[in-house]
């Protein structure tokens, strides 16, 4: 469920530019598409644009950038998070590992697709969060979980 207050004031879909601490070229995450404050979850939405850096010279996307696309739906979870709770978004933080990184098909320009984020265990700055891509179809694409670090207030 969301939380009332905070969501008429932030209409979905949200624009996800500013959630972030990535500009574009490397910016791929556009929206929030729906969260849920209970489940300590959200979906963005995107699209494989032609001008993306990580396209191999065939038009597929390197699968490597699936790892940052899930990445940055996590930092704009959080800066969609922190936004609402009257913050600032798009701190930085990183990438600390990946496990689990399983892609059934590989992806190209004008693909839409749909990342889901969910929140798993939290230890100080440390976060387990849990990402999967699918197809705007349902089609599952990849998944992965990820341990992220964010500075947390003092």
């Amino acid at each position: 469920m969301t939380s009332a207050g905070k969501e008429t004031k932030y209409p979905l879909p949200f624009d996800a530019s500013g959630l972030t601490p990535h500009e574009p070229p490397i910016l791929m995450v556009e929206t929030i598409e729906s969260y849920d404050d209970d489940a300590k979850s959200a979906v963005i939405g995107l699209e494989i644009r032609g001008d993306n850096p990580f396209l191999s010279e065939g038009g597929l996307l390197r699968r490597e950038a699936m790892i940052e696309i899930m990445a940055q739906a996590a930092a704009a979870q959080d800066g969609f998070n922190v936004l609402r709770d009257g913050g600032n978004p798009g701190e930085k933080g990183f990438l600390v590992s990946v496990s689990n990184f399983a892609v059934e098909r590989d992806l190209r320009v004008g693909d839409a697709l749909e990342v889901s984020v969910e929140l798993g265990p939290e230890f100080d700055a440390l976060s387990v969060v849990y990402c999967g891509i699918r197809g705007k179809d349902g089609g599952k694409i990849a998944s992965a979980e990820l341990t992220v670090w964010k500075k947390r207030g003092d």
